[in-house]
């Protein structure tokens, strides 16, 4: 199966880019330009290609391009040019386009998404054909931030293996706040309650058992790495705790199921006090160890945890390669500038064995020296693309 990979890139009035169109090979993309210039949009508008909301979570109305409409900053909310991202990729099931972009018509935060011209109901659709893995200097503190940004790290992982767990999260989701909402009522209807609560279980069953299974994938590949040879990245232990994926390590997943809805009863008193659910696989952690030092990762020099990131990303490219058959498209921005040439070697011999798309970001040529073979050079400068 051939990898994952963006053919033809197509931006109007995304950002900085008032229109922007680019044909590129599946061979890594090296972008370089000031800061500023518009480099990591380029790799948002990649990420939008798939459910969420891109590398930098934004809000839809803050992509369009500042004065699309009239010059002014008010534009940018809900105006007449909304912005469009249309690709061309190599999918899991060969050629295909991708289209997205803000609902000019909703009074909502809302997007359109079209695969080969045809509208799609759900994000989650993206999943079945198109996945990215990423890294970017907003995340350099995520395993310093708390259990919450751990999690939601790893589920991203988690969504390039299991395209559905985008749902299962979403249907949890929305399940947990109708429980609550239902509690807050001076009288609520228990049977309604029940009716959440279930759904709350199953969905959070099939969410702790695709974090489980893309860890131990995880585990193998960073394995492979550390064996084949003399890879620097620190190796990561890691491991998905709570009480969802403790209780599947020795019980049936119907018998979970069936537990969880029981504890999700028990604390309706509490959750109705506390406005909010105490139980649940949105309480789940991502731990990270230093195998080295023994040492949980948020209490890591910032280095370290940089490149137990990079660690972890590359070692969730190269397990999709070999237990799914296509490695996901990798986006790196800004990654280079911070490490020393040893790492830099061994990112670059990464990428290499992997044969895979990766979009690389920096400020200076300099940085990529240590990446030979097929390359495609990209220079940004005032808002356009200089090859």
């Amino acid at each position: 199966m051939t990898n994952l990979a963006v053919k033809r890139l197509k931006l109007t009035n995304f950002r900085n880019y008032e229109a922007l169109d680019i044909s590129v090979e599946s061979a890594p993309i090296i972008i370089t330009g000031e800061n500023g210039s518009g480099k990591t949009n380029i790799l948002e508008a990649i990420s939008l290609l798939t459910a969420g909301r891109g590398i930098r979570s934004a809000k839809l109305s803050t992509i369009d391009r500042v004065g699309a409409a009239s010059g002014d900053l008010e534009s940018r909310v809900f105006s007449n040019f909304p912005w469009t991202v249309y690709s061309e990729i190599e999918s899991r099931d060969g050629e295909l386009s991708i289209g997205t972009g803000r609902d000019p018509s909703s009074e909502k935060d809302k997007r359109i998404i079209k695969i080969d011209g045809e509208n799609i109901r759900s994000q989650a659709e993206l999943g079945a054909y198109f996945s990215v893995v990423y890294l970017t200097p907003r995340m350099d503190s995520l395993l310093a931030l708390g259990a919450s940004s751990r999690r939601e790290y790893l589920d991203k992982i988690v969504a390039s293996f299991f395209p559905d767990h985008v749902k299962h999260l979403s249907v949890y989701s929305h399940a947990k706040s109708e429980r609550q909402k239902l509690l807050a009522m001076y009288r609520y209807d228990e049977s309604w309650v029940a009716i959440t609560e279930r759904r709350m279980a199953e969905n959070a069953v099939a969410v702790a058992h695709a974090r489980i299974e893309t860890i131990e994938y995880l585990r193998k590949a960073i394995n492979y790495q550390l064996d084949s040879g003399s890879f620097e990245f620190p190796k990561a232990i890691i491991s998905s705790i709570g009480e969802v994926e403790e209780m599947l390590s020795f019980m049936k997943a119907v018998e979970v199921e069936s537990k969880m809805q029981e504890i999700f009863k028990d604390a309706r008193g509490v959750d109705k006090d506390s406005g909010r659910a105490s139980r649940g696989v949105h309480k789940s952690d991502f731990r990270i160890v230093h195998s080295e030092k023994n040492m949980p990762a948020e209490l890591c020099s910032t280095g370290e945890q940089k490149a137990m990131l990079l660690s972890i990303t590359l070692a969730a490219a190269r397990a999709r390669k070999m237990w799914f058959g296509a490695a996901p498209v990798v986006l790196l921005d800004e990654v280079v500038s911070h490490l020393d040439e040893g790492k830099r070697a061994q990112l670059a011999e990464e990428i290499k064995a992997l044969s895979l798309q990766c979009w690389l970001t920096g400020t200076e040529k300099e940085f990529f020296r240590d990446f030979k073979g097929d390359l495609q050079l990209l220079t940004v400068e005032n808002s356009k693309i200089l090859v």
